[in-house]
């Protein structure tokens, strides 16, 4: 039966249509004339899977089914291989066992899913590894949740009274820097110094102590002290270490303390106001010894 043309009304106005019968279930619909195009044989994409699968026997399914998988496979071995430079059974034994690499990790390496990778190790009959010890204890955790807390209480007992290297405290500062990882009060002051055409460097490295903002040329460190952070007495031992080593090699210092105000309040807008002022006043005035 032909398809028989019909005007709807819409929005817009009238709209032609075409009224067709299903090819599979008998129904009658309207469809689009670009669907009419397309075929237009099926009232919905439902009857037109079916009328498909119908058409193709079992057995040629299976074959097909196969046949993507194959490729599927295929195209999962050479993205290894490419990655990798060896062929995909020999990459995934050495990341596995060789190089004791996870299910977790070889997906991160290889940029698969962890089922690709799983599939692919049973695929070439790699045999996946055993837990090592440190998964043991991640089970072990997970099913005695207090027990972490415990053996850590334990571990920071064993540690307290240490004091680690001045070598270490230079790599860490210098790791502090390269990261630039900074707090909101940091990044406020900051953004105000650069609105005010001042360009420190945040989180300078000097020695094993990290300035907050610095002017490396001029020898010129701004402290920040936001909220009672910097009140208690160990903080106040390191800030004094801090500026007084600071001072021995020749730096000037300029504290901005926060307090009690808040950020973009009018009293911290002052506050960071006049310490601009102090910082143009000391670069200005500021001589290379």
């Amino acid at each position: 039966m032909e398809p028989r043309p019909v005007y709807v009304e819409t929005q817009k106005g009238p709209s032609l249509r075409y009224e067709i019968t299903c090819q599979f279930c008998g129904n009658k619909k309207l469809i689009h004339p670009c669907r009419l195009k397309r075929g237009g044989k099926y009232c919905s994409r439902e009857c037109q899977n079916k009328a498909q699968a119908k058409a193709i026997s079992d057995e040629t399914r299976k074959t097909m089914i196969q046949n993507s998988l194959k490729t599927k496979y295929q195209r999962i071995d050479e993205h290894i291989s490419q990655i990798t430079g060896k062929p995909a059974a020999t990459a995934l034994y050495e990341l596995h066992h060789t190089k004791q690499m996870t299910i977790l990790g070889m997906s991160k390496y290889l940029k698969l899913a962890r089922s690709t990778i799983e599939t692919a190790l049973k695929r070439h009959n790699i045999q996946k590894r055993k837990y090592d010890q440190s998964s043991y204890l991640r089970e072990w955790y997970k099913r005695n949740p207090g027990a972490g807390a415990i053996l850590a209480e334990y571990a920071h007992r064993a540690v307290k009274g240490s004091r680690r290297s001045d070598e270490d405290l230079i790599k860490r500062a210098l790791s502090v820097q390269e990261q630039a990882k900074l707090s909101k009060l940091e990044k406020y002051v900051l953004d105000y110094f650069n609105n005010c055409g001042l360009s420190p460097v945040p989180l300078y490295a000097v020695y094993k102590f990290n300035i907050d903002l610095a002017f490396p040329e001029h020898k010129l460190a701004v402290e920040i002290h936001g909220g009672n952070f910097h009140t208690t007495p160990r903080k106040i031992k390191q800030d004094k270490a801090k500026e007084e080593y600071l001072k021995s090699i020749g730096w000037d210092i300029v504290v901005i303390e926060q307090g009690t105000l808040k950020m973009n309040s009018p009293g911290m807008r002052q506050l960071l106001s006049d310490a601009v002022s102090k910082v143009k006043e000391k670069l200005k005035s500021y001589r290379p010894s």
